[in-house]
């Protein structure tokens, strides 16, 4: 299901922070462009695919 943008902000926030406190890698996928804009790195998958 699908989360307004206030309440996916807010998870994200969550999700980030838990990482960064226990120092985990986050790899997160999303059709949501602006969600890009939270992370460092982004690819997309039609610079990966070479095939």
């Amino acid at each position: 299901a699908s989360l307004d943008p206030e309440n996916a902000g807010a998870a994200m926030d969550l999700i980030q922070s838990t990482c960064q406190k226990v120092g985990a890698a986050l790899l997160c996928t999303s059709h949501d462009p602006s969600m890009a804009d939270r992370f460092t790195r982004r690819e997309s998958l039609d610079q990966l695919v070479t095939a």
